[in-house]
């Protein structure tokens, strides 16, 4: 069957509470004007109506927010970047994760891609507005980086036109359908020894399945 293959994995379990201080390769990009930044959280956005109350994963780990209530001005954007994934032996490249948007005054959430450090983004997600009061699921086709070895996401959180407007990010997973881990229809193994006793079945050689001694085989 079709297997995806696993390349890096985040829930953010690991990182220290309510910092903008992140760790493990994630960052907030430094915005000279900016007055907000993805922040770890792990029990309820501060402002009512709006943020999730737990994360995705357990429902009491952390998740990173951006915090829309004080000085943060309407249309002001934090930019949060992955880690670099090597991308060079992929095929069907995509990264799965979910965002929380609850709140009448929510803003806008991109997700763009880079391969050249940066000098040029390709928008792969975007979604706007209340998303209701629920962690949502992206799941995006990354495989116009497919060959890359430097691949990197920046996560834009836009503010909308209030405090309402507390969105979240939580259990990134980026994965490839590189095609087929393993196929075997058996129809090239042949009819295997019968009678009673039965002697051992020896599975062709070039498959590389075998069977362990025992009583019975397959």
């Amino acid at each position: 069957a079709l297997g995806n293959v696993a390349i890096l994995s985040q829930n953010f379990e690991t990182f220290p509470n309510n910092t903008i201080e992140l760790i493990e390769g994630w960052q907030n990009q430094w915005l000279p004007y900016e007055s907000m930044d993805f922040v770890s959280d792990r029990s309820g956005t501060p402002s009512g109506g709006t943020g999730p109350s737990g994360d995705h994963t357990t429902g009491s780990g952390y998740y990173l927010f951006l915090e829309t209530s004080g000085t943060v001005a309407d249309g002001e954007y934090a930019n949060l970047l992955s880690p670099v994934v090597d991308l060079s032996a992929e095929t069907g490249s995509r990264v799965e994760f979910y965002y929380h948007m609850f709140g009448i005054e929510m803003g806008d959430l991109n997700v763009e891609g880079t391969s050249d450090g940066g000098a040029t983004w390709t928008n792969v997600f975007s979604v706007s507005g209340d998303q209701g009061n629920q962690w949502n699921q992206a799941d995006v086709d990354l495989s116009t980086f497919d060959g890359q070895s430097q691949v990197q996401l920046r996560i834009t959180g836009t503010k909308g036109t209030g405090y309402r407007g507390d969105m979240a990010v939580d259990d990134f997973r980026f994965y490839a359908n590189s095609g087929d881990l393993l196929v075997e229809n058996f129809d090239s193994f042949g009819q295997g020894p019968t009678g009673n006793p039965r002697p051992q079945q020896v599975l062709p050689a070039v498959s590389e399945w075998t069977n362990v001694p025992s009583t019975i085989d397959w």
